[in-house]
């Protein structure tokens, strides 16, 4: 970072309340100012155009004032030092000019959030110095000029959540520093370029665009990857085995495409991942035994696939898995259930898995950390687990399309957090609550499903009337779902 000259201008010197404070302020910087630092400050109005024409102005921050707005200056023949050009999260706006292909010197440009519409200009290829490019979560529209690929000195790529549409610019491969790329949340097609193995990368976000073809071969030599973000796209295909190389990778993300065959055992030697998301492909074959061996897990999204056979005992080896999902596929198996302490989030839904819960089950759940537990549509029996008691940071039960035979869990009222219960279609017979006047008081209950069942007597009314959260009839505070998946979308879905 560029040091100022005695004219030193931080955010502890300004804090500008007023559009009339700026301007006059403006009038005392001296032409050999070079630094310029006015960020998270509180700035408001219109800001000045005439700051970027400070001749020997190096550094321009004004990132994180929300509420100020301003303009791009025309950059033809103009002849400036910036180097460094930090506007992110201010209220800008417009199109990003073709002129400013002409501030050859920038080595650092961020525009994170700050209203930028239109296009990307052929020009920005004339900015043959940057290093730090970011203009993500805009509204940019268009594809990515290929001029881009002239940016031989760039480290950084971020255009993520815009509007870009086409290709992928095969170019890219020309930035051989290149360390980050991210190019999700857009609208991109065609299929994922080849020669990406030549850049730097440690980390590659492209989900949630519309890319086709199969996962490029030449990824597979992209060693020094830390993550690998390909969600939520059309890819089709097998997941190359060869990706077993990519041993640094802690996160690694394939969930939402078209992807076919088995898992690759091979997968089993990338033993720093932390997040593996393969959910709703169309996988098939078991689950590879030698998951087990990667004992760093803390989220495995393996749902929404057509995976069969027992889900691998030894599982429980991962002893830091934090979420866990495998529903809707066609697994059975019952054993893999046990001493897995650590969960928050369990969903084995849609699978056949059948018997009774084991006694192991009340062992995994003492002092469990369980948030969320769903064991629908499976063909277990026999009683509930008492021990579900002990969990009391659950806020999601969902045991429904089982076969069940108990009498209402009343005992499941103390838990203070519990905001979804979901008890339809088993066998659980009896009165609804054996003794409405019990402490068993549900406080914080918004969903009860006992639909399908063999209850019978009275409806407790005394007791609805008491469970205050199910009267709540503000759309805000309708949110038990959203809380119970929080933890698996931050990690699963994030990629």
């Amino acid at each position: 970072m560029v040091q100022s000259t005695p004219t030193v201008l931080s955010s502890i010197l300004f804090t500008f309340k007023a559009l009339t404070s700026l301007t006059t302020t403006l009038t005392t910087l001296k032409s050999h100012t070079r630094s310029l630092y006015l960020h998270d400050c509180g700035m408001h109005g219109e800001f000045p155009k005439g700051i970027f024409k400070l001749p020997n102005l190096l550094v321009l921050d004004m990132k994180y004032n929300e509420v100020l707005t301003g303009s791009w200056p025309d950059f033809q023949n103009w002849s400036s030092p910036l180097e460094d050009m930090t506007l992110a999260g201010t209220s800008f706006s417009g199109e990003l000019p073709a002129s400013m292909g002409n501030l050859g010197s920038l080595i650092a440009l961020d525009m994170w959030n700050c209203n930028i519409s239109g296009s990307i200009p052929f020009s920005i290829g004339n900015l043959t110095n940057l290093s730090y490019l970011k203009l993500s979560q805009n509204t940019l529209v268009g594809n990515i000029p290929s001029s881009i690929g002239n940016l031989i000195q760039l480290m950084f790529l971020d255009c993520y959540a815009n509007q870009l549409t086409g290709p992928i610019p095969f170019e890219l491969a020309n930035i051989t520093q290149l360390t980050t790329l991210s190019l999700g949340k857009n609208q991109l097609t065609s299929s994922i370029p080849f020669g990406l193995a030549k850049t730097q990368l440690s980390f590659l976000y492209l989900g949630f665009n519309g890319l086709t073809g199969p996962i490029p071969f030449d990824l597979t030599n992209l060693t020094r990857l830390t993550i690998l973000g390909l969600g939520n796209n059309k890819l089709t295909g097998p997941i190359p085995f060869e990706l077993a190389k990519l041993t640094q990778l802690t996160i690694f993300a394939l969930s939402n495409n078209l992807l076919t065959g088995p898992i690759p055992f091979e997968l089993a030697n990338l033993t720093q991942l932390t997040t593996l998301s393969m959910s709703y492909n169309r996988l098939t074959g078991p689950i590879p035994f030698g998951l087990r061996k990667l004992t760093r897990l803390n989220n495995l999204d393996l749902a929404g696939n057509k995976f069969h056979g027992q889900f691998p005992i030894l599982i429980f080896n991962l002893k830091n898995l934090k979420a866990l999902d495998i529903s809707d596929n066609h697994l059975s198996g019952i054993r893999w259930i046990c001493n897995m302490t650590s969960l928050d989030v369990i969903d084995v839904s849609d699978n056949y898995f059948s018997g009774s819960l084991p006694q192991c089950l009340h062992n995994m759940l003492q002092g469990s950390k369980l948030r969320m537990i769903s064991l629908r549509g499976n063909k277990f029996h026999g009683l509930l687990p008492r021990s579900l008691a002990n969990c009391t940071m659950l806020e999601a039960i969902d045991v429904s399309n089982n076969q069940f035979n108990d009498i209402f869990p009343s005992w499941l009222g103390n838990l203070p957090n519990l905001k979804l219960l979901l008890l339809q279609s088993n066998k659980f017979y009896g009165k609804i609550l054996e003794n409405p006047e019990s402490n068993h008081e549900f406080p914080n209950l918004r969903v009860l499903d006992l639909s399908y069942n063999s209850f019978t007597g009275k409806l407790p009314s005394n007791s609805f009337r008491n469970w205050n959260a199910l009267k709540l009839d503000n759309e805000d505070h309708l949110t038990y779902i959203q809380a119970e998946k929080s933890s698996r979308e931050g990690s699963f879905n994030a990629f």
